[in-house]
């Protein structure tokens, strides 16, 4: 979709997703492309790159959980002190 609608507003996109695999495991990119047109309007070319960020995903995740159990324990600490 994000493709073919920048066919369609002549402007180069960047996005994050994630693919499911054959083995159903899931992966996250980052895509981004960009298309060069004729001065008429008709797409010549387009070029892209496809980055797999499922580490840095996990990672994010991974430090989201740690931080809302802090702020959890933190809580705690001050009901404790009132």
């Amino acid at each position: 979709k994000a493709y073919s609608d920048s066919l369609t507003t002549k402007k180069s996109y960047n996005i994050e997703h994630r693919l499911l695999m054959p083995d159903g495991q899931i992966k996250y990119v980052n895509e981004q492309c960009s298309t060069e047109f004729s001065t008429s309007g008709e797409a010549l070319k387009s070029i892209g790159t496809v980055q797999d960020i499922s580490d840095t995903k996990v990672m994010e995740l991974e430090l989201k959980q740690h931080r809302q159990h802090l702020e959890k324990l933190v809580e705690e600490q001050y009901r404790k002190i009132d």
